[in-house]
């Protein structure tokens, strides 16, 4: 596997990525429906944030989007392909991106995972900060901010 800089033309293919990934939680149709349109990135998204593409030979795994701030990193976007979830690429993705961090002097990574993702990060050695914060979405999940410290 190899982790590169997104480029604008695998946003499409990205996008694509995202709304299954998101999918494969077993949330309602309807909050589906209205939060995978607030989750896409486009080009005026990359040209703010950073964006990483997992590629194996030339298929796209999985997507890593980060928007960067002084002192920190937050971390937008990490997408498995479905065919891919559960195999190792997400943890490698955490590891390459805390690699990249602490190369850039980046002492924390915050994130707002998927209640059902919360687990995962947990295992790779996050911690709850005590944040919570509403979906945008009516009867949407409560999602917990969680952070690593480098």
């Amino acid at each position: 596997m190899e982790i590169k800089k997104t480029t604008f033309d695998e946003i499409s293919q990205l996008n694509q990525i995202i709304s299954r990934s998101k999918s494969f939680w077993n949330y309602d149709q309807d909050y589906l429906k209205a939060a995978i349109p607030l989750i896409q990135i486009t080009e005026a998204w990359l040209l703010k944030h950073e964006g990483y593409t997992l590629r194996e030979d030339k298929d796209i795994l999985g997507f890593i989007g980060i928007e960067i701030f002084d002192s920190y990193w937050k971390l937008e976007h990490l997408w498995i392909d479905l065919k891919k979830i559960r195999k190792g690429y997400g943890r490698k993705s955490i590891h390459f991106l805390c690699q990249v961090a602490r190369e850039q002097k980046i002492t924390k990574i915050l994130i707002l995972p998927d209640p059902p993702a919360e687990n995962f990060y947990l295992n790779l050695g996050a911690e709850f900060t005590g944040k919570k914060m509403v979906s945008r979405i009516p009867n949407g999940p409560i999602f917990q901010e969680m952070i690593f410290i480098l």
